[in-house]
């Protein structure tokens, strides 16, 4: 028993090695090449040209698959088998129909929107159409895979849906195409961002040439600031406004230039002031707020001259403290003595309460009542602050106070003042100054003007 084992294994591996050689050898033979009318087991040399099935060439059969592939472009897929619909929508049919309708009408599961093929027909079966007499298998209508006389039968060309390669290679495809996709809008990324790099910068620089020609067309500060002095001084020279006039702004654009001509050696015609009374010019500190030109004047016993409008009985009270404590307050002043905080806020109540009054009265005053009763309110707040200033018994010893014979010597007395705005009574006085002062400008600039 066990010797027929080992023989009946020893004839099992002889027939197999038998059969490998057999099947080498046929493998290492150089397959038949048809031509017509030469028996086909006749070896001849390998032709450019050869035959791929009776009667079509290598030639002919490149030429009719590209035919077939520029036909199949323009046929929609689901007529080649392919289902167009998503499963999600058409669930009943399958995602593909290995046997198309366009072969078979007659199938009852088919997701051909039409009837037949509208390219070759519509009749069932085979039907009469175009054809490629070329090709075996096209004989006059649809293709038809039962043909006995197809060399193309099974082959992967015949219908590249059913080839068990396609998918892999069109993965493969769709892979390569997907990266080279992938880099190239990496790259038109990249390509942006140094677009946008580059603007950036671009815009910098215009914005750094924009402010460079700014600046080299801007005018200095100082030059701003000397032509407004010449705007003002022109203005102040011809009959300026009454408010400019009675603010004391013209007397102190006129001051200023008077002061600088004087200060460089120039000296106008002597312009008396003997029929000014000075006393009613109010002056105050450069750099300090205030005007004590309303008060200046009181003494004991005295009333300040109230507008009309600050005379009703809604004003009385605060009115009366006011009347009784300015003179006190003045009288401090001229022996030399500063006003006590708890004065000076008793004085600043009184007048925040008329003022309060006046504010909710604006409905039934004219708007001359309103302006002139709120411009004198203001002005004894302004006499008040003037009051609060350490230095406040300058304005009693002579120290701060306009004088002089003539429009030089006034300018040359008021080195460190101003002229502080007018005051009830002191209208005339201030546009006599004016043009006293005016006509001494306009005799130094003649003079300023020889050689």
């Amino acid at each position: 028993m066990y010797v027929l084992r080992q023989f009946r294994t020893a004839t099992l591996a002889g027939l197999t090695l038998l059969a490998l050689t057999a099947t080498l050898a046929q493998a290492q033979q150089r397959p038949p090449t048809y031509f017509p009318g030469v028996p086909a087991n006749r070896t001849l040399p390998i032709n450019p040209n050869p035959y791929v099935a009776p009667g079509v060439t290598l030639n002919q059969y490149a030429y009719n698959v590209a035919t077939l592939s520029r036909a199949y472009s323009t046929i929609p897929p689901y007529l080649l088998g392919y289902n167009p619909y998503p499963t999600v929508v058409a669930p009943q049919y399958p995602l593909y129909n290995p046997v198309s309708p366009l072969y078979n009408p007659a199938l009852t599961t088919a997701y051909n929107p039409y009837l037949g093929n509208p390219y070759l027909g519509t009749t069932p079966g085979m039907v009469a159409g175009p054809s490629l007499t070329t090709t075996p298998g096209y004989s006059g209508g649809a293709y038809d895979p039962s043909l006995t006389t197809n060399p193309y039968l099974g082959s992967p060309y015949a219908n590249p849906y059913t080839d068990p390669t396609y998918g892999a290679l069109r993965g493969v495809a769709d892979l390569t195409n997907a990266t080279a996709q992938y880099y190239v809008t990496i790259q038109r990324a990249k390509l942006l961002q140094e677009e946008v790099t580059r603007s950036r910068l671009e815009t910098r620089r215009q914005i750094l040439e924009e402010a460079e020609r700014e600046r080299k067309n801007m005018p200095n500060p100082e030059v701003i600031r000397q032509k407004d002095l010449e705007v003002a001084l022109d203005r102040a020279r011809h009959e300026p406004p009454l408010t400019e006039l009675l603010s004391g702004k013209s007397l102190n654009d006129l001051y200023t230039h008077l002061a600088k001509q004087q200060g460089n050696g120039f000296r106008g015609p002597n312009v008396p002031l003997d029929d000014l009374d000075l006393s009613l010019v109010n002056l105050s500190p450069v750099g300090e707020a205030g005007n004590i030109g309303l008060v200046k004047n009181l003494k004991q016993g005295d009333k300040l001259a109230w507008p009309t409008v600050l005379l009703e009985k809604q004003y009385a009270e605060p009115r009366e403290k006011l009347d009784s404590r300015l003179p006190d307050a003045v009288t401090r002043l001229r022996t030399q003595k500063p006003v006590g905080e708890g004065d000076i806020r008793d004085l600043e109540d009184g007048v925040r309460k008329m003022t309060d009054t006046l504010n909710a009265s604006i409905g039934d005053l004219s708007p001359s009542q309103f302006i002139t009763g709120k411009r004198f309110l203001n002005q004894v707040q302004d006499a008040i602050t003037a009051m609060k200033s350490p230095n406040a018994i300058n304005y009693f010893n002579g120290t701060w106070v306009a004088k002089g014979k003539n429009v030089a010597e006034l300018v040359n007395n008021m080195k460190g003042l101003k002229f502080a705005p007018a005051t009830p009574g002191s209208e005339g006085t201030y546009r006599s100054l004016l043009q006293a002062m005016v006509a001494y400008d306009a005799n130094m600039t003649q003079i300023a003007a020889k050689p």
